[in-house]
């Protein structure tokens, strides 16, 4: 048995140079797993848009193999956090693929490598539809899909196949048509790729005739597990009646057929004036407000940054904290009876408003100092140091990108963070201490800097726009 190759990082420190390690590992490792941290690396110094879509999407592989050799059920899988993670990464490099017009995934060899992320989809909507109901994963999947709708050929044909049986579920045959026909009319990506593309047209080609026999016959749409026959209303599990409408759940199981104008029969599930539209149109069916806020709730976050560390929301301007509170503020004014989402968004709201807060960045060795002269100075040094959250995340994103030291520069920001990170970079091991003298003899210069970047450089932000949203 020969040995297997040594593991090392790369001689030049370039993020090019550790790309290319991490594809050399992967590739004598057969596995994407210890490329990870050349990848990781790679990325926080910065590469080139394709080299970064790469990059993205080998790391999403690598996360993925962790979950898929976990030994866990599905539905554990997809709870877990490199489930997460794994799509995080991939939707990136859809992002910038398609900001930057690349092209990346318009190559065959690319879209083939995104066969696991179709599925991860399909099983991610498996679970939302059991813990929240077919509209929810309607929703969820039709956002999924409509982020690769620049693609001319359609990337995920098992998404969508699983969200035209979801819309037939709900007797929306017109979304199921539309859904298989994107499937019938996709050619195989090349020779080895003929028979499993076959399989789905196959798949897709007898939906649509099963269909079209319910549309002829008139026959009836089975009731999605969850919903009351009568009325189409989420039920609780296991109860006898109908919240809504007080029917006997049991003596309605044969009973089918959503009324005219289901919720599930608009196609745009991520185009909130569409919904909002529809929930003015429907103002007694809560279905449609409950998709509404759904919605709006992705909308909020969709801007944001998550940190790598712990998947926690990195918000790093005042618009994108105006516009989060604004559109999770009209998700809870609407009208749905699903506590687990209401939860969810009170969550996300509060964790948005955590990013105008303060919070002291500076050297409370200082504060002690400056206080034993009299107490106000000490006061004066503590507020001016007092920094928003979201100018520490933006900072601290800037670091992560860049591959700078996450230390005492990210966490001071301004002026200051600029003195500590060229310290750092001077002497890695002593820098804090040399940054911490120049702080001390320099104090009073960095108190009134930091009174302006904390303070009034905070209150341009407030553009009329964002001042009128709070």
């Amino acid at each position: 048995m020969s040995a297997k190759p040594q593991i090392t990082p790369p001689s030049s420190a370039t993020a090019e140079a550790f790309l290319v390690e991490a594809m050399k590992v992967a590739l004598a490792e057969g596995s994407e797993i210890p490329a990870m941290p050349f990848l990781q690396k790679a990325l926080a110094i910065g590469l080139a848009p394709k080299d970064e879509v790469e990059a993205r999407l080998s790391l999403g592989g690598g996360y993925r193999e962790i979950f898929g050799n976990s030994g866990l059920s599905w539905q554990k899988m997809v709870e877990a956090n490199e489930f997460r993670q794994c799509l995080v990464e991939i939707e990136k490099a859809f992002e910038l693929d398609r900001k930057g017009s690349l092209g990346f995934f318009s190559h065959p060899l690319s879209i083939g490598r995104l066969q696991h992320l179709d599925l991860m989809y399909t099983l991610a909507a498996q679970a939302k539809q059991e813990q929240e109901g077919t509209d929810a994963a309607i929703a969820y999947l039709a956002a999924k899909l409509a982020a690769v709708d620049y693609l001319k050929r359609p990337p995920l044909l098992a998404s969508l196949l699983r969200l035209a049986d979801l819309y037939r579920g709900r007797g929306a045959f017109e979304d199921a048509a539309r859904c298989l026909r994107k499937v019938l009319g996709t050619e195989p990506l090349y020779p080895a790729d003929q028979e499993r593309n076959e399989e789905f047209r196959e798949t897709a080609r007898q939906m649509i005739s099963e269909i079209e026999g319910q549309e002829s016959s008139g026959a009836p749409v089975p009731v999605p597990s969850g919903y009351c026959a009568q009325c189409r209303k989420p039920i609780s599990s296991g109860a006898r009646f109908c919240n809504s409408c007080g029917a006997n759940v049991s003596s309605l199981k044969t009973q089918t057929g959503p009324s005219s104008g289901s919720p599930s029969s608009f196609t745009g599930a991520s185009d909130i004036a569409s919904l909002q539209r529809l929930a003015q149109e429907h103002p007694n069916d809560e279905s449609y407000q409950k998709l509404l806020a759904v919605a709006l709730h992705d909308d909020s976050l969709a801007s944001c940054e998550r940190d790598p560390q712990d998947g926690s929301l990195l918000f790093t301007s005042i618009q994108q904290i105006c516009h989060a509170r604004e559109q999770l503020t009209r998700a809870l004014s609407l009208r749905f009876n699903d506590t687990q989402l209401r939860s969810d968004l009170e969550a996300a709201l509060r964790d948005v408003n955590k990013m105008e807060k303060r919070k002291f960045v500076g050297s409370w060795f200082l504060v002690v100092i400056w206080g034993l002269f009299y107490i106000v100075p000490g006061v004066v040094f503590w507020a001016g140091f007092r920094r928003p959250r979201y100018l520490m995340n933006r900072d601290y994103v800037a670091h992560m990108r860049t591959g700078k030291h996450i230390g005492a520069g990210a966490r001071i920001g301004g002026a200051m963070g600029k003195v500590y990170d060229f310290c750092d970079k001077i002497s890695p091991d002593w820098g804090w201490i040399i940054g911490l003298a120049i702080f001390v003899i320099l104090s009073p210069m960095f108190v009134v800097l930091a009174y302006k970047e904390n303070y009034l450089d905070v209150k341009k932000e407030l553009t009329p726009a964002t001042s009128a949203i709070q």
